[in-house]
């Protein structure tokens, strides 16, 4: 079983890296957040 969660906190991982790198700095229109702070919190 520990495996399962090592595997999806690698996947996590690389899914964290390609948004941050894909969004950069981009801020929410509305409440100027960057877009990694929901995935971040959902995670």
């Amino acid at each position: 079983m520990s495996g399962i969660i090592t595997n999806n906190a690698n996947v996590l991982d690389k899914i964290t890296e390609f948004a941050g790198h894909t969004h950069g700095e981009q801020m929410r229109k509305y409440c100027r957040d960057s877009y990694m702070v929901l995935p971040v919190r959902v995670m």
